[in-house]
């Protein structure tokens, strides 16, 4: 069994910045961060790759090098448990680590509905933080004409423009009044929304989608809205929110909130000692009014982990 004083499962946003902050403020302590994957894409960056950027490798955080350069260590490797009484993490590869303290980063993976009928056609894609998901989708997106994104939030809005940028005609399609209503007022809405119809984007709101309809081959041919309307499509991009990556906790008896969120205190503390939560995995608190919410995102994301990383051993109460 490998010993570590802090172990860091994830190696996004809040991991990266959790392990960077710990390290800082702690340099004689040891730590080890497991990430899936080698290269780690910058979140709020994954729409430009479609558009803006040439290629997804000009959307990769250094994670190694930085990792590096402070002393960390940087493994690529999957944790498929966690042993809190015993303070152990088991990975794929069967490799054991022992921590005294905890950073949970599993971040958050795309909804796809269940009741979505047609959501399993060929060329119906989701925004995973996966380089190589992407690259494949972005290949095959290149021969569409007609793409539909359903779903109006930030990231909805910004691939519908990106996708704009190559070419592309798409169809934004929200089911709330408004594109952006859970992030801005109408004023503010209603002003994007505009821009986007004068590059050239549809933009449908009011009627969210009911299906999507497949042609002989179970390739994407139509997506039929509330409203009845369908609209002809090579492909859809389903940006219809996150969902928190918390299955590995709960498997281990961490607490996990009605929302799959795991239960955090200010300081990012769970309920289990010596275990910590950041990032789109852990609960939220509006900054103002302290209550419940859902937002994910990297900035939010790197303020928590940065919570975490100072009090990992010495949390002063006042």
């Amino acid at each position: 069994m490998k010993t570590t004083d802090v172990l860091i499962i994830g190696g996004s946003a809040a991991g990266m910045v959790a392990a960077l902050t710990g390290k800082s403020v702690w340099p004689d302590k040891s730590f080890t961060l497991i990430k899936k994957q080698k290269e780690m894409m910058v979140p709020c960056g994954i729409p430009y790759i479609f558009g803006t950027l040439e290629s997804s490798d000009q959307n990769i955080m250094p994670v190694d090098n930085m990792m590096a350069k402070n002393g960390i260590t940087s493994i690529v490797d999957t944790v498929t448990k966690i042993d809190k009484e015993n303070k152990t993490v088991t990975t794929a590869s069967g490799e054991v680590f022992g921590y005294d303290k905890l950073v949970i980063g599993t971040g958050s993976t795309p909804v796809k509905p269940k009741w979505l009928k047609g959501a399993e056609a060929d060329h119906v894609f989701v925004i995973p933080k996966d380089k190589i998901y992407l690259d494949e989708m972005a290949e095959k997106l290149s021969s569409c004409r007609k793409i539909v994104v359903v779903g109006a939030g930030f990231i909805g809005v910004e691939f519908s423009d990106e996708l704009n940028k190559r070419g592309h005609e798409v169809t934004l399609v929200e089911k709330l009044p408004e594109i952006l209503s859970l992030a801005f007022d109408v004023e503010l809405s209603t002003r994007i929304e505009e821009l986007l119809k004068n590059r050239g984007t549809r933009v449908i709101t009011g009627n969210g989608i009911s299906e999507i309809l497949s042609n002989g081959n179970g390739v994407v041919k139509t997506v039929r809205l509330e409203s009845g309307e369908e609209l002809e499509a090579d492909a859809v991009v389903l940006t219809m929110g996150y969902k928190p990556s918390s299955q590995l906790a709960e498997e281990a008896g961490i607490m996990v909130d009605d929302n799959g969120f795991i239960v955090v205190d200010e300081y990012m503390r769970t309920p289990t000692p010596d275990i910590f939560a950041a990032g789109d995995c852990a609960q939220k608190r509006d900054f103002i009014t302290r209550r419940r919410v859902q937002t994910m995102l990297a900035s939010t994301a790197c303020a928590e982990a940065r919570i975490a990383g100072m009090n990992l051993f010495n949390i002063h109460v006042v």
